[in-house]
Order: structure tokens, then C-alpha cells, then sequence
């Protein structure tokens, strides 16, 4: 963090908040192959499929960039205080702490992927298929909630620790590394909280 707050920049930043979106999406798209549909209607689903995740391809990136500015300007905002600092700063700072996500992401598509069953679905029936789909899924719904909650958590307390430091580092040491880790961390948890109340698809510490 030290060399990233002595030579901030947004292009990095903007790098890895792209990186974690297309990182999310390759998981949702990896679990979406647990699902095998067979039958008249199959090849119908899979369009849908691959439609939604065209649509992910499209809303993530700008949704998580959001998320990142605003983020950074909290940061900015309450992190500077008395010890007013530089947002380009404070945004590299924010930007690069999202480092872990990725790493994260890669190792909880991973346990998602052995730990759900593949489902074999029948769409000749289509309203008979939704059902299967929906009764499937909630049995296996409390495992990747337990995991999305788990790699959710370790993720915040991550990227909060880096945000301390680049706090500290940031504002050449006069702001409080504590009080950026306690702000990185009620932002982290504010947005999983929320992803978790939207029903966020698959276990992610993306927030």
C-alpha cells in the first residue's frame, strides 16, 4: 500500500474493480454449467441463459465502479478529517483493496463447484422443470449461504486491513490506521449486507 498511496493512480484501481467483476461473472457462469437442462425446451433455456449473463457483462463493471467511487469518497471524507488528503489517493487506496476479492472469488467458485451437485433438469414440461429447479436449489441454497457468508466475511476483514495501512500510508501517517480499518470495514459490511438481502447468486466477498 505504501508505494500505491506514494503514486496513486485510477487506472489501476479501475483495472481490479474490472477484474473483480469479470471474475464474479466467470463464477456465476461456472456454476450456471451445474445446472444441465435436457429435453425440447433446452436449447431456449440456455439463450436465456446466456442472455442474463450479457446483461451481467454489461451492469456489473458499471454497478461495482459505482460502489468504488462512492466508496472512495466516504473514505476520502472521513478518513482525511483534520488531515485533509488527496481523493485520487483515497480512490487508488479503495480501488486496490478489492485485491483480495479476486483471489477470493477464484477459491470460493471452487469449493462452490464441489460442493453443489449437478442438477439434471427435464424441460419438457416447463412448469414441472421450474419446480424441480426451485426445489433443487433450496436444497442446497443453506451450503452456499453458509460459504457466501464465510468468503463474504474474510473478504471485508481483508480488504479492511489493507485499507487501514492505506489509510495510514495515505495521509503520510497522520491518519489513523485503526479508524480505517473500522471505516473500510462498516462499508464492506454495509454492501454485503446488502448483496446478501438481494440474494446474490453465488458465494462472493465482492462488496
Amino acid at each position: 500500500m505504501d508505494d500505491i498511496s506514494s503514486s496513486p493512480d485510477y487506472t489501476g484501481a479501475l483495472l481490479v474493480m474490472v477484474l473483480n467483476a469479470i471474475f464474479g461473472i466467470v463464477a456465476v457462469s461456472v456454476l450456471l454449467q451445474k445446472m444441465q437442462f435436457i429435453g425440447p425446451n433446452a436449447g431456449a433455456v440456455r439463450a436465456v441463459e446466456a442472455s442474463i449473463l450479457s446483461q451481467l457483462l454489461l451492469v456489473t463493471p458499471i454497478v461495482l465502479i459505482g460502489r468504488w467511487l462512492l466508496k472512495s469518497f466516504v473514505v476520502y471524507w472521513i478518513c482525511g478529517g483534520a488531515h485533509p488528503w488527496d481523493f485520487k489517493t483515497a480512490a487508488a487506496i479503495t480501488g486496490y483493496s478489492y485485491v483480495p476479492t479476486i483471489v477470493l472469488a477464484l477459491l470460493s467458485t471452487t469449493v462452490s463447484w464441489f460442493v453443489m451437485p449437478t442438477i439434471i433438469i427435464d424441460t419438457t414440461d416447463m412448469q414441472l422443470a421450474v419446480v424441480r429447479l426451485e426445489y433443487e436449489l433450496s436444497q442446497i441454497s443453506p451450503y452456499l449461504t453458509i460459504l457466501s457468508v464465510v468468503f463474504s466475511l474474510v473478504g471485508v476483514t481483508w480488504k479492511s486491513y489493507l485499507g487501514g495501512i492505506g489509510v495510514y500510508e495515505g495521509t503520510g501517517g497522520r491518519g489513523s490506521e485503526l479508524v480505517g480499518f473500522a471505516v473500510f470495514f462498516v462499508l464492506g459490511f454495509i454492501g454485503f449486507f446488502i448483496d446478501f438481502m438481494l440474494n446474490s447468486p453465488i458465494p462472493s466477498p465482492i462488496g
